[in-house]
């Protein structure tokens, strides 16, 4: 049987993150998270949460392991993300999203995967 250790080690590896990098995210020190990916201690309820909503994690399965890693995101929470990473003003937005409201919905996952390179592109610009 997983422990949750050792799904805290999946959702590291899945981020691609440092362990320094992931426990800056997650507001624990480095050594902290290292003894959790090892086994050695516990994890508490607040890094728990942490943890689920920096990186998207399902916390019945970072608890239990049941289920996906992550949660699946309603069209509207994954619109709004990557709203937020391209800093797109309410202006924009709203032009945008009256345009895609018109798309057929077989164009919507294409439309939001060149939306998402766009924000990748952008932001190794800065």
């Amino acid at each position: 049987m997983e422990t949750i250790n050792e799904r805290v080690q999946k959702v590291l590896k899945a981020s691609s993150l440092t362990q320094s990098e992931f426990a800056e995210k997650i507001g624990i020190k480095q050594g902290s998270l290292s003894l959790i990916c090892s086994g050695k201690s516990g994890i508490g309820d607040r890094t728990i949460a942490d943890i689920c909503r920096v990186f998207g994690v399902d916390l019945i399965w970072l608890r239990t392991g049941a289920g996906e890693m992550f949660k699946q995101k309603t069209r509207e929470e994954a619109l709004a993300e990557i709203f937020a990473r391209a800093q797109i003003d309410d202006d924009d937005r709203s032009r945008l999203l009256r345009a895609m409201a018109q798309l057929p919905d077989e164009y919507l996952p294409i439309f939001v995967k060149g939306l998402e390179k766009i924000c990748e592109i952008l932001s190794e610009d800065k």
